[in-house]
């Protein structure tokens, strides 16, 4: 906590040396609003997941056996109890509270080896509803595959005792379940088997089944990582149960803060749920999540059935793959499993998981289509993050080239009220001898680099789209040189690039064009990986979808492998070819816009046929009056989009880009508004140390939240304004973790340069409550203003003051003084200094 407080010294040093000043505009418009009421984060709560086929599952693979990673106490009074907290284990829940909610009865593997143990914790900690018979009677209509039955010696007995034999129910309900347990070893036999004798009384438990209100991907940070069975170190926990290594990356569906203040995560371990310090670990977005969808899946050591099995994974348990191929019909996921990397299952019996969280809708406008463009820009303006008009061209020397109507201010103003980024497109036109003299002399690309940077600050630019299509296979790593060059320039000044990338699907294109697109390394400088999944068949090749199903899916597929999701946007299709033979095996075509594609069909009375395995609309005709022809037209429509849409959802992608808008069916737009959780990102980069920010976005973050989500954050601050008092949450802690507010300024410590990357909606309105003495806020507006103009602007106000990151400390603009006039940015926070109370 050194830092924090060396942070808190200097704004106390700060907020008594700013000096009073008596000017202020008492007829100023009010420019921040009202607070907005925030979520509640993911709770800790138990019984987050109760997966009833996992269990059955389980029970079905173990009843004759015993499992190695568990103990064995088939010699040592029974097996009864720990064979049904092992089922329980695999199913999602954990008995780590043991029997008096500290643990007390958990053995070294995390079960429990007695009746009376297991009764206590599934009452008290489970949450179990509980219900007996004795003697005679039936089986309580809610019994049901999963549920847990305890028998005992009946209460009128002389030394009753009313729990000693454990199984777990794992076929039928309520009078007609049936049963499997250890010692004696069962197997679906009535759950009435030994009632009334030996048993006199039958002890009925109904687990809850429980949700997951959301899953938390993380990486290991440290060399490695012990696996504990409880939410600790101490006893019972403290024996770990394996461990998991650097870089290996798990999903926790629940996490705890124990009795020292330490987070925990709850998440699956080879065949069972167990538990990490959450200290050591960064949480992430990236590769593959999935959930395993069937009873019990095979984890081999390579992908194929004929690879050995190492382990088995059950119904719901998640997991993070790094790796997917295609064997014959069947796909498979190279995963992390039991803390090795080399584990496969088949993929096609899982189902990815998705966040469900706000995508990022981004199109083109070319600037020979503009009115069209624009039009349909307009009319869907809610709908849109991005859009990149095509307003650019590169040069050989570096320098660049302006399209028609390039720099439109009126156009970037439009997009800016309405809270859409603009990212202008700089093309090559497809000349890959250009760009390759613009990538093999350093100075050249020096100079092209900074162009392109003083020409997105120069026009308020969000940043920049840069379309270098058709490149030399062998100008790959020096195009991803200029990228990381790029990136580093605009990021400095918190400016965007993405990048329009040529679709691949497998490491073995090379070939000229997408040969040059290195995905995984432009991915880790790119802010977004803009996929050209269009042109499957173009305009010279024989007939074919514009971009059918599997062609996409297979690309796909190849990008989540090599970048994180939420920087992956798919390039969608808005248009349609018309191909005809010109020769034995060549062919030519048109390329049509949907309304034209909708005109040709009525003009030649042709008729819209659907393509079930492309899933694609296409249609042929004859030409009597022209060419004398059979022509074949495939093209993109609403029906199509939705698959591809389907997809964006499925793999959990970052968003879609059209191309181009203007060219589109109507219907498209309906469809994205129904298929996706359309909403807004930002993205801002952080300084190492202290950085003062704000979230321009309407969203649902708490302290904790909100560090998790940044790499290498440990600290969030906050100034409450009515208190004027300044608050630090530290990472992992749970104490002081508040609820983060829009047009608030946060202080954020990272311990190496990181950024910010969030979803969420608009903000309509925004108002802050501004009080005597400092106050934090935060400027959410694409148009930039100096300080002097924001002190203007707020009644009383008599300074401005900002965090410099590099200086490590505050810059003080005094109302009405000539100095310090600083630039007042999106997404950066401030402290306004008011001397009476206001808004």
């Amino acid at each position: 906590m050194k830092k924090a407080v060396s942070f808190l010294v200097v704004l106390l040093l700060v907020i008594m040396l700013i000096p009073s000043a008596n000017s202020f505009n008492s007829s100023a418009p009010q420019i921040f609003s009202s607070s907005l009421e925030q979520k509640q984060p993911l709770s800790s709560t138990p019984n987050v997941l109760y997966d009833r086929t996992a269990v059955v599952a389980y029970a079905d693979k173990f009843w004759d056996i015993y499992n190695p990673s568990y103990n064995n106490y088939s010699d040592s009074g029974g097996d009864c109890a720990n064979f049904v907290s092992q089922c329980m284990i695999a199913g999602g829940l954990s008995l780590w509270q043991g029997y008096n909610g500290n643990g007390a009865g958990v053995d070294s593997k995390g079960a429990m080896p007695f009746c009376d143990y297991l009764h206590q914790n599934l009452v008290n900690y489970q949450s179990a509803t509980w219900d007996y018979i004795e003697w005679s009677g039936t089986a309580p209509s809610w019994l049901s595959p999963g549920d847990v039955i305890i028998y005992g010696d009946a209460s009128n007995e002389t030394s009753p005792d009313y729990w000693r034999h454990a199984v777990v129910v794992v076929e039928g309900y309520g009078n007609n379940a049936k049963i499997s347990g250890h010692t004696t070893n069962r197997y679906h036999v009535a759950w009435n088997y030994a009632f009334p004798s030996p048993f006199h009384r039958t002890n009925f438990y109904r687990l809850p089944n429980g949700t997951i209100s959301e899953y938390t991907q993380f990486k290991v940070t440290a060399s490695a990582l012990n696996v504990r069975v409880g939410p600790g170190v101490q006893s019972p926990y403290d024996t770990p149960i394996g461990q998991i290594k650097l870089d290996q990356q798990y999903i926790a569906y629940e996490y705890v803060v124990n009795a020292t203040g330490k987070k925990w995560w709850h998440f699956w371990f080879d065949n069972r749920s167990a538990w990490c310090s959450a200290d050591y670990t960064a949480t992430i977005n990236e590769n593959i999540k999935f959930k395993v969808d069937t009873a019990n899946l095979n984890v081999r050591t390579g992908p194929g059935t004929g690879y050995q099995i190492v382990s088995n994974i059950f119904s719901g348990q998640t997991f993070t793959a790094f790796e997917l191929l295609t064997n014959g019909t069947l796909d498979w996921y190279h995963f992390w499993c039991q803390g090795r990397n080399d584990t496969w299952c088949c993929a096609n019996y899982t189902t990815p998981i998705t966040d469900n969280m706000p995508r990022s809708i981004a199109g083109w406008i070319p600037y020979w289509s503009w009115n069209s463009g624009i039009s349909t820009f307009t009319n869907n303006i809610e709908l849109f993050d991005e859009i990149s008009p095509f307003w650019y061209k590169a040069n050989a020397d570096g320098s660049l080239n302006s399209y028609s109507g390039a720099g439109n201010q009126t156009f970037v103003k439009l997009a800016h009220d309405n809270d859409v980024k603009v990212l202008p497109l700089i093309s090559n036109e497809y000349n890959k001898t250009l760009v390759n003299q613009i990538l093999s002399n350093l100075s050249i690309m020096n100079n092209h680099i900074s162009n392109i940077v003083n020409l997105v600050v120069a026009n308020n630019y969000d940043g920049i789209d840069i379309d270098y299509e058709g490149l030399y296979a062998s100008d790959k790593n020096n195009f991803t040189l200029f990228i990381s060059n790029l990136a580093e320039e605009l990021h400095s000044k918190n400016r965007l690039l993405s990048i329009c990338v040529q679709a691949k699907w497998s490491d073995s294109i090379t070939w000229d064009g997408p040969g040059a697109m290195d995905y995984e390394n432009l991915s880790k400088h790119a802010d977004k990986l803009r996929i050209m999944a269009y042109d499957e068949h173009w305009s010279t090749s024989e007939p074919g979808p514009i971009a059918s199903y599997s062609w996409t899916e297979n690309i796909v597929k190849y990008a989540i492998t090599k970048s994180s999701k939420d920087k992956i946007v798919l390039g969608v299709p808005f248009y349609g070819r018309d191909w005809w033979q010109t020769g034995s095996d060549t062919w030519d075509s048109d390329a049509y816009t949907y309304t034209g594609i909708s005109g040709l069909m009525t003009s030649e009375g042709a008729t819209r046929e659907w393509n079930e395995t492309a899933k694609v609309p296409q249609f042929t005709y004859y030409d009597h009056l022209g060419d004398g022809k059979d022509h074949y037209v495939y093209y993109e429509d609403n029906q199509s989009l939705s698959y591809k849409l389907d997809l964006v959802v499925k793999y959990d992608l970052g968003g879609i880009c059209a191309w181009s808008l203007g060219n589109e069916d109507q219907n498209n737009f309906d469809i994205m508004r129904s298929k996706l959780a359309v909403g807004k990102s930002f993205i801002f980069y952080l300084s190492q140390g202290w950085n003062l920010i704000t979230l321009p976005l309407e969203t649902s973050y708490t302290a904790e939240a909100l560090a998790l989500n940044i790499t290498n954050c440990t600290h969030i601050g906050c100034w409450n304004n009515s208190l004027q008092k300044f608050i630090i949450h530290e990472k992992g802690t749970g104490t002081d973790n508040f609820n983060l507010q829009p047009g608030i300024g946060y202080h954020v410590y990272v311990s190496t340069k990181s950024k910010i990357n969030i979803t969420g909606t608009a903000l309509k309105t925004l108002s802050v409550d501004l009080y005597k003495g400092w106050n934090s806020i935060g400027w959410r507006n694409f148009t930039n203003i100096d300080a002097e103009s924001l002190a203007q602007n707020i009644t009383n106000c008599t300074a401005i003051a900002y965090w410099d990151s590099t200086l490590g400390r505050f810059i003080i603009h005094p109302a009405g003084a000539e100095v310090s006039n600083f630039a007042v940015e999106r997404g950066s926070g401030y402290f306004v200094y008011v001397e009476e109370e206001g808004y």
